[in-house]
């Protein structure tokens, strides 16, 4: 069935197209984004309808989106204002290699910080949920661990430290919750790092 809200036009050979129907497959939105490709009779058509000039592009139900930084600025916008959050192909392709479901393999990425972290990105092969959950536990947990060791050698910023802290706490729990919902949310900085494994093929069951 076609989605006349939502719809991507892009081309098959094109590497910006594909990096962004990658993206939207990540994040669990593809039932809700048509994809035309603007190579067919139909896609052509619709584009040029639409006022189209160059792919990737996005109809976001009132007007066109251009441009790889627009598209995904609008894919983050639709997930975090009532866009499926479960991703479909985390549930029905994608297994965890420990056995567990992946929303739940992906929390407990995040139980005991930046070690469960390496643990899971040491023994995951199969799920590229899991698998950028424990790169995003790991450079984060690791980056709070170092700032505090730090604070605690100097001096007067020490007082900063309990700030930290409760910083780490708070994200703990986000995350833990974020990865259980089957969510693939992204932190500052190391977000962007962890969503490459995002875009890997799957590599089985």
């Amino acid at each position: 069935m076609v989605n006349d809200e939502f719809v991507l036009f892009h081309r098959i050979a094109d590497p910006a197209s594909a990096a962004v129907r990658r993206e939207i497959v990540a994040r669990g939105l593809k039932s809700r984004i048509d994809f035309q490709n603007v190579d067919s009779a139909d896609g052509r058509a619709l584009f040029a309808a639409r006022g189209g000039a160059t792919v990737p592009a996005v109809w976001d139900g009132a007007g066109l989106r251009a441009g790889t930084a627009a598209i995904m600025s609008w894919l983050s916008e639709l997930q975090n204002n009532g866009g499926e959050v479960m991703n479909e192909q985390i549930q029905t392709v994608e297994q965890s290699s420990s056995g567990l479901d992946a929303n739940v393999a992906g929390a407990l990425c995040y139980v005991f910080g930046f070690f469960s972290g390496i643990l899971f990105l040491a023994t995951e092969k199969r799920s590229r949920f899991v698998r950028f959950h424990a790169v995003q536990s790991t450079l984060a947990f690791a980056g709070l661990f170092v700032i505090q060791v730090l604070l605690g050698n100097l001096g007067p910023l020490k007082a900063l430290s309990p700030v930290v802290w409760m910083v780490a706490i708070g994200l703990w729990a986000l995350m833990i919750y974020k990865a259980y919902v089957g969510e693939a949310f992204r932190l500052p900085v190391v977000g962007e790092t962890a969503a490459k494994e995002l875009e890997k093929p799957a590599t089985g069951r």
